[in-house]
């Protein structure tokens, strides 16, 4: 049996004021329209071709569906902040999934996102610390040094969409 490495999980933000039951269901909502974003995204890539970075999105959600099947969901707060939530993550290209639940005025209320294990494995990827960083050859001055060595942790973490995940991720507690 090949061993489960646990690469990637799927977070969700659902709404706090909905039951838990329907926290869960909205959760699912949000996850199918992200599945029906991978499938015609699939498609029109047989057909059209796609770019680099919709190739890894892809291969990473099929790795997260067939391997890991994770899901985190997590209080997203009020409708306002479900929507302020959406267009953060598009902002700092995150693929997302959204539903609007026509039961509650068309409001968000269930967003999902592919979270890699660099976002959440806190003991095998720690956080930057530049407390007492000086360069040990000198030839740098400390803030250049530093400026390195933070490149060097966001390369170390998987770019800077992994680096924003784990701060915006910071804020939220589970559903």
């Amino acid at each position: 049996m090949e061993e489960h490495l646990d690469r990637y999980r799927m977070y969700g933000l659902v709404p706090y004021n909905i039951s838990p039951i329907q926290q869960g269901i909205q959760y699912g909502h949000a996850l199918q329209e992200l599945n029906n974003l991978v499938v015609d995204t699939k498609l029109h890539a047989e057909v059209d071709g796609c770019n680099q970075d919709t190739k890894s999105f892809l291969k990473e959600f099929d790795e997260w569906r067939l391997n890991d099947k994770t899901f985190i969901i997590l209080n997203g707060g009020t409708s306002f902040t479900m929507d302020e939530h959406v267009k953060t993550l598009e902002e700092n290209g995150v693929v997302v999934g959204v539903f609007r639940e026509p039961d509650l005025n068309n409001m968000v209320s269930g967003i999902v996102f592919l979270v890699p294990e660099q976002v959440y494995k806190w003991e095998d990827y720690p956080d930057f610390d530049d407390s007492d960083l000086v360069d040990p050859t000198g030839q740098l001055p400390t803030d250049q040094f530093k400026e390195l060595r933070h490149q060097q942790w966001v390369e170390f973490m998987g770019g800077r969409k992994n680096v924003f995940l784990r701060e915006f991720t910071r804020q939220f507690r589970l559903a």
